[in-house]
């Protein structure tokens, strides 16, 4: 028997009612669920997403292809985490953003 109502943590009630209030339509983009089927992702690792209230769903969208590796995959955490430590953005030229610039044929 399908389930017919989800039982969510108060936190994550509490966090739909607040996006209702403050977000058009209650969600970002065109994710729109039914009322009963609403969550808050907590958190993704791999293929994986998780709520606030602990459920476990198949990331398909993988935010459109961008997630190609998954959520959190070990080599980009790494390389992210390896570039922040020398500074998020400077607006002025720097070495990645040359080697980004020249990257397409050079």
């Amino acid at each position: 028997m399908a389930e017919t109502t989800r039982t969510r943590s108060d936190r994550e009630a509490e966090l739909l009612e607040r996006a209702k209030r403050h977000l058009p339509g209650g969600v970002l983009g065109a994710a729109r669920y039914a009322p009963d089927a609403a969550f808050v992702v907590k958190h993704g690792k791999g293929s994986k997403i998780y709520d606030m209230s602990g459920r476990e769903y198949i990331d398909y969208v993988l935010a459109s292809g961008r997630l190609i590796l998954g959520h959190a995959h070990p080599a980009v955490v790494a390389a992210v985490r390896e570039q922040i430590e020398g500074g998020s953005t400077y607006f002025m030229v720097n070495e990645p953003i040359i080697q980004l610039a020249g990257s397409h044929g050079e």
